[in-house]
């Protein structure tokens, strides 16, 4: 785990989304709606709801996150840095962690890039990721090809009514592999018939180095049938659009080529689009520079009962 930056100042930790966002992004509270296709996130980053056209893509609480076992919190009176279709939450110490959430609307989907630094010396740790649906929404396929997942599957497509909607987690062979725990702690995520809330956890653990950041990328999406839903599902690549390289090489449970172009992704500037050029990008595309990461507050006050967050200095 060499090749990890160093965290960003954790007030500064914000606009990792460069999709969409105006020049200026307001500091307002911890919740917003994405107006296409229709989710609302609260202000612990999870969903509220995702009522959309025929059908749920996700339930509340969706997107739910703990951190060595200590839940990221609703952030109540915060501030946060929100663009047109974007949303950077603020740094929280969780444990022995720092962690910050950004949460972005781009080409049909809802990604979650959530930011884990370690202030002391190497260990491991834990993240569970929640995965909140209708008991109505049944698992059509996932990548080994049936209609449940386990460790060994890293999407899914699930359908509520006319909608189908896409799962994303991560890709074989990476970093972060996390189990996918039902909610009666089985090894397997499937439908259970006559049960409303057929919910899963993703928990992971895996070693994170003294002093270094890590981030974990998620997504859910829509689509109109079957056959969309799965190319969709099947598409990594898709999940990068708008990210620097900077934020693609601390991605650690998706591969070193997501875009699949051989170019390694700490070298690749434009990582989600498959151009075989020495830098990863299109002959003609001159990549613009990464925005500034978004102040949504300095410094972000802590928890009641908290011990304020130490930003770690770049490297």
């Amino acid at each position: 785990m060499s090749t990890f930056r160093r965290l960003l100042p954790a007030a500064t930790l914000a606009a990792a989304f460069t999709v969409g966002a105006p020049a200026a992004n307001a500091a307002v509270p911890c919740f917003k709606t994405y107006a296409n296709p229709g989710w609302k996130v609260q202000s612990d980053g999870s969903l509220m709801n995702s009522l959309q056209s025929g059908g749920s893509a996700g339930d509340q609480g969706y997107g739910r996150l703990k951190v060595g076992g200590v839940a990221y919190p609703q952030l109540e009176g915060s501030l946060c840095a929100q663009a047109d279709q974007a949303m950077s939450m603020p740094g929280r110490k969780l444990g022995a962690f720092t962690v910050s959430r950004s949460i972005s609307g781009s080409g049909g989907k809802l990604r979650w890039l959530d930011t884990i630094t370690n202030p002391g010396g190497g260990q491991m740790v834990s993240v569970d990721f929640g995965l909140e649906v209708l008991g109505s929404q049944l698992i059509k396929t996932s990548e080994s090809g049936n209609d449940s997942a386990d460790a060994d599957d890293h999407w899914t497509v699930h359908q509520s009514q006319t909608l189908f909607s896409t799962h994303q987690w991560g890709q074989t062979g990476t970093v972060a592999q996390p189990d996918v725990v039902s909610e009666d702690d089985g090894p397997r995520w499937e439908d259970d018939f006559g049960d409303m809330d057929d919910d899963a956890t993703l928990r992971y653990s895996f070693f994170i180095g003294g002093g270094q950041t890590v981030r974990l990328l998620h997504a859910i999406g829509t689509a109109p049938s079957l056959v969309d839903a799965k190319a969709s599902a099947q598409n990594a690549a898709g999940l990068l659009s708008g990210f620097s390289r900077s934020f693609a090489d601390d991605i650690v449970n998706f591969g070193n080529d997501v875009d699949g172009d051989g170019v390694s992704k700490f070298a690749d500037d434009c990582p989600s689009e498959k151009a075989e050029t020495v830098n990863g990008c299109p002959a003609a595309v001159v990549p613009a520079p990464p925005a500034d990461p978004v102040d949504p507050q300095a410094p972000a006050p802590p928890a009641p009962g908290e011990t304020p967050a130490t930003p770690q200095p770049d490297a």
